[in-house]
């Protein structure tokens, strides 16, 4: 309005911000994973160089082989409480029978140690041996184990004789098994001669069943993993001092009764008193055993130092 003074009035609004509260709450949530079961394959017996496949074969006793397979394990390796593997003889022993050198071997793989355990003990090589180590993420691996058996584990004629089964078990104790691999065991033998040297001294002509020097016996020590015979031979004919001899039919041989003693020949025959003989349990306790020689001094014999070797051969009996 004209002359007039134009009141503005200034209105303040008052915003006022409502504070809203909002309740809340939690919710516990599990999920269960449960234990898978191991699972093994791919079983495999190899020669320590892993080039020729001996599943189904004769070993060698105190030689080096190797057993791969694979265990799988969907929790992780780490799930795994120990790989076993047992090893018998199906003639003379069962699959729980107590472990011995003779046909009955258990090898063992930890997990929480991730070490490799014999029993009989010595019989694992540890250095050649594979394995996943301890607390391992992985979910599968091959695995190795290197042995050998004892120069007195059983002699089969079977290649199928000995049967090997692996067992893998986890921290729950689900397992699996394998019992596909088989084998045998070829002869083995050998002899130490304790007595190296022996000596007939003070003879004279017509001496009639001379035993040497000392106990009058041939001491020598025996292993083997099966029946054995012990065999004897001369390396010559004759026993030599320069150019005069004593024939070798003048030197008989028995493991200790003189009647039935026969004489020694350059051919290899049965060593009486020492044929089908037990072998050892251990080869750490060979066979202590001897033989005997008598010797006849011909009339005529000229005085000497006469010489000959006695040669003596482990065989199966």
């Amino acid at each position: 309005m004209k002359g007039k003074t134009a009141l503005t009035i200034v209105v303040s609004i008052l915003l006022v911000l409502a504070i809203i509260s909002v309740a809340s709450g939690d919710s516990a949530g599990t999920a269960q994973i449960t234990s898978a079961s191991p699972t093994l394959s791919s079983p495999q017996l190899w020669n320590a160089a892993e080039t020729v496949d001996k599943n189904n074969t004769a070993l060698t006793v105190n030689t080096e082989y190797h057993i791969n397979f694979t265990v799988s394990e969907t929790n992780s390796l780490a799930d795994l409480n120990n790989v076993t593997i047992k090893i018998w003889e199906t003639t003379y022993a069962v699959e729980g029978d107590a472990d011995s050198e003779r046909n009955h071997y258990t090898f063992t793989w930890t997990e929480s140690t991730s070490s490799w355990s014999s029993s009989p003990s010595g019989f694992v090589t540890t250095a050649n041996c594979k394995d996943p180590a301890a607390a391992s993420i992985a979910t599968s691996y091959t695995f190795t184990c290197a042995f050998d058996l004892s120069k007195v584990a059983n002699h089969t004629s079977s290649n199928i004789a000995w049967q090997i089964k692996i067992i893998s078990y986890d921290d729950l104790g689900n397992s699996d098994t394998d019992s596909s691999l088989k084998f045998g065991v070829a002869f083995y033998s050998e002899i130490a001669i304790t007595d190296t040297t022996h000596t007939w001294t003070g003879l004279v002509p017509g001496d009639i069943d001379k035993t040497v020097d000392g106990d009058g016996d041939i001491d020598f020590t025996v292993i083997a993993n099966d029946e054995w015979d012990a065999n004897a031979k001369s390396n010559a004919s004759n026993l030599v001092s320069g150019s005069n001899t004593i024939g070798i039919e003048n030197l008989s041989i028995h493991k200790d009764t003189l009647g039935s003693a026969v004489a020694l020949t350059t051919s290899w025959g049965d060593l009486g008193g020492l044929t089908t003989q037990s072998p050892p349990t251990a080869e750490a306790s060979p066979v202590s055993t001897h033989c005997t020689l008598w010797l006849d001094v011909p009339n005529g014999t000229l005085p000497g130092d006469y010489v000959y070797t006695l040669q003596l051969q482990i065989v199966q009996g």
